[in-house]
């Protein structure tokens, strides 16, 4: 009894497993699984000959856990953060444990004896009942009159060099095409950092990672109280919907705030969602790893993300507005397209543009390709189901664009983007498809980034900035259309790679139209005229110019308004998910 309590604090602590933050199943087979685990655990007590030699099990298997704990806690370094919760549950376990009374061992016994029936009920039941997707009652509030509907498409890990828009050869991607021609186009769209989550979060919150506190994929969250695109929205009467592809935007990391349905369910095995269950020590998870497979499915195909976007379309009524936000990860590794696109890519080795720089990687950025044609095919039925919406699209917004690239050879990176800072994850497309397709074919030169898109859609629905989005001094994009356009606009750009598993890696940067300038954890830099190319390094012959980016970034950097972040302690789950996507440090 007392050990299953303490697995039960540790999980309802750090994982926010409650009846207030999850799904009652959940949170019952969180409660009473452990009991069963552990009623079974002790049962080879009872063929032991005395209660002295009964008792000596008990403790074993008491001191036994926490020194599991503490061993686990300290060669993963995470004991700084889980002391007071680990410290919390000993206490408790071993008052729960240690009481002299007899009248209390009759009590905990009887207890156990009726806990192992629903433990082994709900554990059932949590394997076989149906996920279903995190959904809140629909808005109230009436939207104004004429609200346009908003759309935010993201393509995973697709850099722009490789889109016919951009330079690039070798795609079939007819529908791009058809949308590009009736958008603006923005040449040089710029993304902060090269990472799911953090670049995801700055477009959903218009902030900096710094601000927003998610530098990394799982370990960090959104910050509570952030305002979100999606709430500030809902508040003013739109239904708003988020559908998501992998694991990095888990609603649970923050981004289910503020959406009437976050569906991030992931193409499931059964066995594995007891990964779920399976909090980084969980010693009463031993009995079930055998069952578990060895990798999860940390992401679900385009077909099945859209398809559940487009009925959810279906369901809400043409008279009111939506923001819907949908997220394609098919262009991300591991790279394994269809039979007839792999092969239409690997012929075109050679001829593709661009060329992989280490041409070790040139197989895998053809196969890259070939998944990316994946996107466009569902582009095409996306378009077709808001035009079935609002015919002509005369009141509809639409922003495509990707979160990073990728890398193939640049700065020794192979298939790889979490450290990188090169041009082929920073520069991503941004295509804005304005209501009446106002504005079709304007290519806008000067530099936009991923939080520009928040000032954008409220402008779009004619909503104030929150002060924290103002304080970025984003651009609506929209103003590209204006008389003097963007104008002189040559904004440079906060970049940074902070992910918690690139120790030794980490940087942050400061893009300005000439010069790309990185500034590593160690202190030593780069300079780079990254419009010609990211292999001469001027640190050396540019001192000057060293010293004022170097002065720049960190002015810059000292006055963001910071983030405390929400620092999360990860689960055997999310090690899992994130080896499965290629991020096995």
């Amino acid at each position: 009894l007392a050990l299953s309590m303490f697995d039960f604090i540790q999980m309802s602590t750090a994982r926010d497993i409650s009846m207030v933050h999850s799904p009652l199943l959940l949170w019952l087979t969180v409660l009473f699984t452990p009991a069963a685990f552990y009623w079974f655990l002790q049962w080879p007590a009872r063929l032991l000959p005395t209660a002295k030699l009964q008792k000596t099990y008990a403790v074993l298997m008491f001191t036994g856990r926490m020194a599991l704990c503490a061993f686990l806690y300290s060669h993963w370094a995470m004991m700084a953060d889980a002391w007071p919760r680990l410290l919390a549950g000993a206490l408790f376990a071993a008052a729960w444990a240690f009481i002299p009374s007899p009248k209390w061992d009759g009590i905990a016994t009887r207890y156990m004896n009726v806990m192992m029936v629903p433990g082994l009920v709900f554990l059932a039941a949590f394997l076989v009942v149906d996920a279903k997707p995190y959904r809140v009652a629909p808005t109230t509030t009436v939207a104004a009159e004429g609200a346009p509907n908003l759309v935010l498409i993201t393509w995973d890990t697709v850099r722009a060099d490789v889109l016919n828009e951009y330079g690039g050869s070798g795609l079939f991607m007819p529908n791009l095409a058809a949308f590009a021609a009736d958008s603006i186009t923005f040449d040089d769209a710029c993304a902060s950092t090269p990472i799911t989550a953090p670049s995801h979060a700055t477009m959903l919150t218009g902030v900096l990672p710094p601000s927003h506190g998610v530098r990394s994929n799982v370990f960090d969250s959104i910050v509570p109280g952030t305002p979100m695109l999606s709430s500030i929205l809902a508040e003013q009467g739109y239904r708003t919907g988020g559908f998501v592809a992998a694991y990095p935007l888990l609603g649970r990391f923050g981004f289910q705030t503020g959406f009437e349905i976050y569906d991030d369910r992931l193409e499931e095995v059964r066995f594995m969602r007891l990964r779920q269950l399976d909090y980084f020590d969980a010693l009463w998870m031993l009995l079930f790893r055998p069952f578990i497979p060895s990798s999860p499915h940390a992401a679900s195909p385009g077909e099945v993300v859209q398809q559940r976007a487009l009925d959810w379309m279906e369901e809400v009524p043409q008279t009111q507005p939506i923001f819907l936000f949908e997220h394609l990860y098919d262009a991300h590794a591991p790279n394994n397209p269809g039979p007839q696109a792999r092969q239409r890519a690997l012929d075109a080795i050679g001829t593709a543009k661009p060329l992989a720089v280490d041409a070790a990687d040139s197989e895998n950025m053809a196969l890259y390709r070939a998944q990316i044609e994946k996107l466009d095919v569902l582009l095409g039925e996306m378009m077709a189901a808001l035009e079935a919406r609002d015919p002509g699209l005369k009141n509809t917004l639409i922003i495509l664009t990707a979160d990073h690239g990728d890398c193939f050879g640049e700065g020794g990176y192979s298939n790889n983007h979490i450290a990188s800072l090169y041009e082929a994850t920073q520069h991503v497309p941004m295509f804005v498809r304005m209501p009446s397709a106002k504005g079709a074919g304007t290519r806008v030169p000067q530099t936009v980034t991923h939080f520009d898109l928040m000032p954008t859609y409220l402008a779009q629905a004619d909503l104030p900035l929150p002060e924290s989005v103002a304080y970025m001094q984003g651009v609506p994009l929209q103003l590209a259309l204006s008389e003097n356009g963007l104008g002189e606009l040559t904004r440079p750009v906060y970049l940074e790679a902070m992910s918690s598993n690139i120790r030794g890696e980490r940087k942050r940067g400061w893009r300005t139209a000439a010069w790309k300038f990185l500034l590593w954890e160690d202190g030593h830099s780069n300079l780079w005229r990254y419009r010609e190319n990211e292999t001469e390094d001027f640190v050396g012959a540019e001192s000057e110019q060293v010293e004022e980016l170097q002065r720049r970034l960190l002015e810059y950097f000292g006055s963001l308004p910071k983030g405390t972040g929400e620092r999360r302690e990860i689960s055997a789950m999310d090690l899992e998910a994130m080896r499965a996507l290629g991020y096995a440090d």
